[in-house]
């Protein structure tokens, strides 16, 4: 019997005893959990489609939202466990550590989730080592946001590279005054105060603090047993004056054990990382219907893995034989600190009451501030000698150092200028029409437009049409990356582009509101990983072909009275990614609330189809198997003691499912990686 399975009724027993103790009373606000109408829950307002204020129903393009009613019902404290809401979307587990994981859309898998953007607050949090979010920004908490806004398809129109087949604005709330205490299975500790002045005064400040640990659960697997543990801390603040407003956010995250890189080293596997973030922002009117609006931000991103990468075994032998000074087990890995400056220029001007035009002006500049290997042995030494047969020995130092660059540390820069006009042709018909050019100072520039029309049929009937063009610029690891036992670098390589065209058509009729989008795209200039042709047995990264990529998502809502309400999701890929097949060709979502005050219950279900799974067998030749498809339940349930006190109970995992994750550099991982068992969280939450 699993140890939380013990835990259940413990928890349970002692959330009861919590409530009992207070009498039973009605608030209005119910943490405001369903204190909006069905036409307001259709008709929230959103920025990531058109960087304009607009509904959901006028978005030009097709786009999910879950607003800070939705993530508090969910009781989901983590943005990547909210996005597997979305249909369409997939975040699951990477084999670099346990905390890592991948965004992927509508098929298409690209290694560190290369084609889809994250913001937060409007500001990328991809950087242009890996070309994704998810390597230096792990487990973004979810209990100061606001809004989280995507687009799924292209959004390079507006937001430039890796916009490819999704755009997630992680969007937060400096107008909160809560805090929570939550205690878990897994030793879990988890804490989080938001501090603001109030919306209403002249000087505006917020401040928030979030702290979380915890020891993991446990996990028996062909490479041996393990843990998960993490620990980390946010402070974020915010001040605003006027049209100015000043952000500071720092991050810290640290894993340990689990997998590094593919391999289980328990008490060597850790992960440490730290984020930086500071921007200013000041909005003006130079003139009537013109707004401008100013954005300069930097951010300093800094990651150190510490794991073993050869066996021990291996090593003795290879001193045997004087290839290596010392029989030492190898101990290091990879440093980086990564910064990018930059400015952002938006301009809106109304040329009348149907006719608005957006404008703006982008200038990043990326650096690659330390990219360098550490260990007690050189590891550029092992690339050398072991993987291209280079004469030499392996050089020992006796405690860590750093000892060789794999990466060019030096700087790219970026300047985009996109356009876009939104005309209302008739009260039923309007249009959005948009290009964005960006030049990059190593491969070049691009151009992708836009253009969308949406048509409202009647009141319960509107159809959209959406074509859009967006494209991924080679990461600067993959155009310079050297001294890596596996991948080399093409100084050659062109950004991938892909051409999208979507139709969907909306239904809003009494208590239930249906989206279904159909969609297709077509990727060219496709970047492949093939064999090195100037440094075998490395491969390298070239631009192959082209992949089809088609598919339907449904969205559907449905409230039955002020009491229920029921989501639910459903994608399909009728064409998709394969050889081998990493995602899942179905996905579905399930969410079910209930408001009885002073109680609340919510019980949610994300169901993945069965995925490919490729290893290596013990003569080195990669085999291919199946991974279970799997149904996930979660439950949580809220008793309102008073207008500022709440008690939670949840449950991830309801069913202590077994499932397993995969991804395309997995292939030491002999059956996947395993995901965490049931997990059961008792929270207090305070508000004032």
């Amino acid at each position: 019997m699993r140890p939380t399975q013990l835990l259940l009724p413990k928890y349970c027993l002692l959330y009861a005893v919590a409530v009992a103790a207070f009498p039973t009373t009605t608030f209005a606000n119910q943490d405001e959990l369903f204190d909006l109408s069905f036409e307001e829950l259709f008709d929230v307002t959103l920025s990531i489609a058109s960087k304009s204020a607009q509904t959901i129903g006028k978005a030009p393009s097709t786009v999910t939202v879950f607003t800070r009613q939705d993530i508090v019902r969910l009781s989901i404290n983590n943005v990547e466990d909210i996005l597997n809401f979305v249909p369409g979307m997939q975040v699951t587990r990477n084999e670099s550590n346990n905390i890592g994981h991948t965004f992927q859309a509508r098929g298409r898998y690209t290694l560190g989730g290369r084609s889809v953007l994250v913001l937060l607050n409007n500001q990328r949090l991809n950087h242009d080592w890996t070309g994704g979010a998810n390597w230096t920004t792990q487990l973004v908490s979810a209990n100061n946001v606001k809004q989280i806004e995507v687009i799924r398809g292209p959004g390079s129109a507006l937001y430039g590279s890796d916009a490819f087949n999704a755009v997630i604005n992680i969007i937060t709330d400096n107008t909160l005054n809560e805090g929570a205490i939550e205690l878990g299975s897994f030793d879990s500790k988890r804490g989080y105060a938001a501090i603001s002045s109030g919306p209403n005064e002249d000087i505006k400040t917020s401040l928030f603090l979030n702290y979380f640990s915890d020891n993991g659960d446990n996990y028996i697997t062909k490479e041996g047993a393990t843990q998960d543990p993490v620990y980390g801390y946010e402070i974020s603040g915010f001040v605003g004056y006027q049209n100015l407003q000043f952000s500071l956010r720092h991050v810290f995250r640290e894993a340990e054990d689990f997998y590094q890189f593919g391999a289980i080293d328990n008490n060597i596997n850790k992960t440490t990382s730290k984020n930086t973030m500071v921007s200013l922002k000041y909005q003006f009117e130079p003139m009537e219907d013109f707004t401008l609006e100013a954005f300069a931000y930097y951010h300093d991103r800094y990651q150190k893995s510490f794991f073993e990468p050869l066996d021990p075994e291996f090593m003795s032998y290879l001193f045997s034989v004087g290839i290596a000074q010392d029989p030492s087990p190898v101990l290091g890995g990879p440093l980086y600190e990564l910064s990018e400056a930059g400015i952002n220029l938006d301009g809106k001007y109304a040329l009348g009451s149907s006719h608005n035009l957006s404008f703006g002006l982008v200038y990043r500049k990326p650096k690659m501030e330390t990219l360098r290997l550490h260990g007690n042995h050189d590891i550029a030494d092992i690339t050398s000698i072991l993987v291209l047969g280079q004469p030499g020995q392996i050089r020992y130092y006796g405690q860590s150092q750093i000892s060789a660059n794999f990466g060019e540390e030096s700087s790219r820069t970026n300047i985009g200028l996109y356009i876009q006009d939104q005309i209302s042709f008739t009260e039923k018909l309007d249009g959005t029409f948009g290009i964005r050019f960006d030049d990059y100072s190593d491969f070049g520039s691009t151009t992708n437009p836009r253009a969308s029309l949406i048509y409202g049929a009647n009141e319960n009937h509107s159809f959209k049409l959406i074509y859009g063009e967006a494209f991924r610029a080679p990461s600067y690891g993959e155009l310079t990356v050297f001294n890596n036992p596996v991948d080399a670098s093409n100084p050659d390589l062109l950004p991938e582009k892909i051409a999208t065209s979507e139709i969907a058509w909306i239904l809003n009729k009494d208590d239930i509101r249906v989206v279904s989008t159909l969609y297709h795209s077509k990727i060219d200039d496709v970047i492949e990983i093939a064999l090195s042709t100037a440094r075998p047995p490395l491969t390298e990264p070239v631009n192959g072909g082209t992949l089809e990529i088609s598919g339907i998502e449904i969205e559907a809502k449905k409230r039955f009275s002020d009491t229920f309400a029921m989501d639910i999701n459903w994608s399909h890929n009728f064409k998709m990614q394969q050889d081998p097949q990493i995602l899942a060709r179905n996905t579905a979502s399930v969410i079910f609330s209930a408001n009885l005050a002073p109680w609340y219950f919510n019980l949610n279900a994300l169901y993945k189809d069965k995925v490919e799974h490729e290893r290596l067998d013990s003569s080195g030749v990669l085999q291919r198997t199946n991974l279970d498809d799997y149904w996930l339940v979660n439950f949580n349930t809220r008793y309102q003691f008073s207008s500022t006190l709440t008690a939670k109970l949840a449950v991830s995992n309801l069913f202590d499912k077994a499932y397993f994750s995969t991804n395309i550099s997995a292939e030491t991982i002999y059956n996947g990686m395993p995901n965490r068992g049931r997990q059961i969280t008792l929270a207090l939450e305070y508000k004032w």
